[in-house]
C-alpha cells in the first residue's frame, strides 16, 4: 500500500527534504567529500544541460519571429495573438535560461564547501550557507524546468492560438501526474532525524 504523505507535500517539496538530508549525512561521514563533490557536479551537470536548451530554443524563438515582430512592436494595438504569444515564449524561455544559470551558480559554490574535510572548521563555519545555498539551487533548477516546460503550450499558441488552452490543460495534468511523490521512507521522527539547515 503507497503512503500517503503530509496534505499538500509533492515530488518537489520532497526532494528538497532528501538533498537536506543528503547534506547533513555527508556531513557527519568523514570521508565522503569525493562523492558530495561528484553529486554536486551531476546537479551542476544537469542544470547546465536545461540552461544550454533553453538559450538554444530562445535565441531560435528570437530568429524565427524578429521578423515579424519587428514591425509590430512600434504599435503594440496591431500585436496579433500569434506576436502576443511569441514574445512570451521568448520570456519564458529566457527566464528559463536564467533560472538554470542561477541553479549553476549556487551548486557551483555549494562545491567549494562539501569538497573541504568533514572536520576542517571552514566545513563547520559555512555548513548554514551550504544548506542555504542547495535549496536555492534546487529551487532555481525546479523553476528553470517548469519554464521550460511551459513553453510548450506557448510555442502551440504561435501557430494555433486556440488549441494552447487545450495544451496548457493537457501539461497541467501531466505535470501533476509526476509531481506526486510515491514509495517515500516514513518520517518518523527518530534519533536521525536531521536538523534543519536555516537559510
Amino acid at each position: 500500500m503507497r503512503r500517503r504523505t503530509a496534505a499538500g507535500e509533492t515530488a518537489r517539496s520532497v526532494h528538497s527534504r532528501l538533498r537536506e538530508e543528503w547534506l547533513v549525512a555527508i556531513e557527519q561521514q568523514p570521508g565522503s567529500e569525493i562523492v558530495a563533490v561528484q553529486t554536486v557536479r551531476n546537479s551542476l551537470m544537469s542544470a547546465t544541460i536545461n540552461a544550454s536548451t533553453a538559450a538554444l530554443a530562445f535565441m531560435g524563438t528570437i530568429s524565427l519571429a524578429l521578423p515579424r515582430l519587428s514591425g509590430a512592436v512600434d504599435e503594440v494595438n496591431r500585436l496579433t495573438p500569434r506576436e502576443v504569444m511569441a514574445l512570451l515564449l521568448m520570456g519564458t524561455l529566457f527566464a528559463s535560461s536564467m533560472c538554470s544559470v542561477m541553479a549553476m551558480r549556487y551548486a557551483n559554490h555549494l562545491g567549494y564547501i562539501v569538497s573541504a574535510p568533514v572536520t576542517a572548521g571552514l566545513r563547520r563555519r559555512w555548513a548554514t550557507v551550504a544548506g542555504a545555498y542547495l535549496r536555492r539551487s534546487g529551487a532555481y533548477y525546479g523553476w528553470g524546468w517548469r519554464l521550460f516546460l511551459m513553453g510548450g503550450p506557448l510555442a502551440i499558441g504561435v501557430s494555433r492560438p486556440w488549441l494552447m488552452p487545450v495544451a496548457t490543460f493537457v501539461l497541467v495534468i501531466v505535470l501533476r501526474y509526476f509531481d506526486r511523490p510515491a514509495g517515500l521512507p516514513s518520517s518518523g521522527g527518530g534519533d536521525d532525524e536531521p536538523p534543519s539547515h536555516q537559510a
